[in-house]
């Protein structure tokens, strides 16, 4: 009798895997129908203002923005309406490519391998590079490559934005990481912020995603700080400090 146990996945499983990404085998639907269409609404873009708003504002007199996985195009609108002119898109979901060309005219690239893709944009030429939700899709190898691509592509007083799932939060974050099957890299603040060091960034920092106080998103807020809270008591009695926020991101600047 075969012994039972633990097996690694095999190579067909993970391309299968991967190419669940770019279309569903029973509905011939792509990601961005199965996933991303749903997820474009005003609170999604004034939650991303409320958080972002003064690093696009830092970045945006300048002119070239770089962004990996837009999604439904929140962040390209942002920066749009910011004055950003130029503009690089990269997604491997030809719906979502296909949704920011109806949207915005832009045409993004199609590909499955963004890293050499990123390798051939020249160095110093961006000015606002953006990844919202992307980066825990890639294996933690192919993170890291990334990430040392993206740390030459920066210009001077660039930034590097990064938004992920917080697995470090049961209320919010965890759910949200495992109800992706395309999720890779379940990584903590420190977790992600120990990928930006071995990738040779050296100004970065890690934020909490939270919900403006305003009217219209007080019960997000009342949950933001009760997450906030418990977490404040599970970093003490667990004797470690990270953010226990549902979302948190990342702020990435370029060495001057």
């Amino acid at each position: 009798m075969a012994q039972m146990g633990y097996h690694s996945p095999s190579t067909q499983f993970i391309e299968a895997l991967r190419q669940m990404t770019l279309s569903s085998p029973k509905t011939g639907s792509t990601y961005f129908d199965v996933k991303i269409k749903s997820e474009h609404t005003d609170r999604g873009r004034a939650l991303r203002i409320s958080n972002y708003s003064k690093y696009i504002d830092e970045t945006a007199k300048r002119s070239t923005f770089l962004e990996i996985g837009p999604g439904s195009g929140t962040m390209i609108e942002i920066a749009r309406n910011s004055g950003f002119q130029n503009f690089l898109i990269y997604d491997n979901d030809k719906g979502v490519v296909d949704h920011i060309q109806n949207r915005f005219g832009i045409n993004s690239h199609l590909t499955h391998d963004v890293i050499h893709e990123l390798a051939s944009v020249p160095d110093f030429s961006i000015d606002l590079s953006v990844a919202t939700h992307v980066l825990e899709h890639f294996p933690s190898p192919d993170l890291i490559r990334l990430l040392s691509v993206l740390r030459n592509k920066l210009a001077v007083g660039g930034i590097f934005l990064v938004e992920m799932p917080n697995i470090a939060c049961p209320l919010g974050g965890v759910p949200s990481f495992y109800s992706d099957a395309t999720h890779r890299s379940p990584l903590t603040s420190e977790g992600l912020l120990q990928a930006f060091r071995l990738a040779g960034w050296s100004d970065v920092e890690a934020r909490p995603f939270r919900p403006p106080f305003r009217p219209g998103f007080l019960i997000s807020y009342a949950r933001y700080l009760m997450t906030k809270a418990v977490g404040t008591v599970a970093n003490i009695l667990g004797g470690v400090r990270v953010i226990r926020s549902p979302s948190y991101f990342i702020v990435a600047r370029a060495a001057p």
